[in-house]
């Protein structure tokens, strides 16, 4: 009992300093609450740091479903402005009806933005069994590269095939049921790709057969790889690259 009283009188004296014998005998020392973080806050961190490591892949998504929302908008409001007998306008209806492509509209955006989609719809078999499939895909080893679990990959692949669909897409096409189901088939493979990609990266030595095979399996997170260490080393952007990563 007399080291025992020592200590409390000691930590009653230091105000309430908690030493290394109450943490070993498991009691909170002398007036400080010696408690567990709140489930609240551990939830706090993991959403904050969930958040971050998904916030470059969420950029480079969002922007590379950029270019459509411009080409809708741009088209839509220059038919608006444009009389329909203006030869450049007359020229532009005439490309697209050569490519089988709707003429982007706010009306049409509107009317489709709200409507159940199609299935199947009416782009061609490259588009359906191809490019859909690969993006999912791509989507998912992106998000799977920083840090995602495959549930986490797999419905950001959904959410942004969705978004596609009814805002980036919506202007000229009415959205399709089997473009989501395809971008979440892509997802699936992309699963597959990405374990065989960390299996490679693990177990075979570093050289020039492994750098091609990964770049093979997963070009665009090694394009990305080679543009964050550029900009890491080479542009003095160490802080906001390790941020991002």
């Amino acid at each position: 009992m007399g080291p025992l009283l020592s200590i409390l009188l000691a930590g009653t004296l230091q105000g309430g300093v908690a030493p290394e014998p109450f943490r070993q005998l498991g009691i909170p020392a002398p007036g400080q609450g010696w408690v567990e973080d709140p489930p609240t806050s551990r939830a706090h961190r993991a959403f904050k740091n969930t958040t971050r490591k998904l916030l470059l892949p969420t950029l480079e998504v969002g922007l590379c479903n950029v270019p459509s929302i411009v080409f809708g908008l741009t088209f839509s409001l220059f038919d608006q402005r444009i009389p329909k007998d203006f030869p450049l306008r007359r020229a532009k209806d005439a490309a697209f009806d050569i490519l089988a492509w709707h003429v982007p509209s706010f009306q049409q955006w509107q009317t489709n933005i709200l409507a159940l989609p199609v299935f199947p719809d009416r782009d061609s078999h490259v588009f359906n069994f191809i490019i859909h499939p690969w993006v999912g895909l791509t989507v998912h080893m992106l998000y799977r590269n920083h840090g995602a679990t495959w549930w986490q990959a797999a419905l950001a692949v959904i959410l942004w095939a969705v978004f596609w669909e009814y805002i980036a897409e919506a202007s000229y096409e009415r959205p399709a049921l089997n473009d989501i189901l395809a971008n979440t088939g892509g997802a699936l493979l992309g699963e597959g790709m990405w374990r065989a990609k960390e299996l490679i990266r693990n177990q075979m030595a570093p050289g020039i057969p492994r750098t091609l095979l990964l770049a093979l399996l997963d070009p665009f997170g090694t394009l990305e790889t080679v543009v964050l260490d550029v900009a890491e080393y080479k542009l003095g952007m160490r802080p906001v690259v390790g941020y991002l990563r």
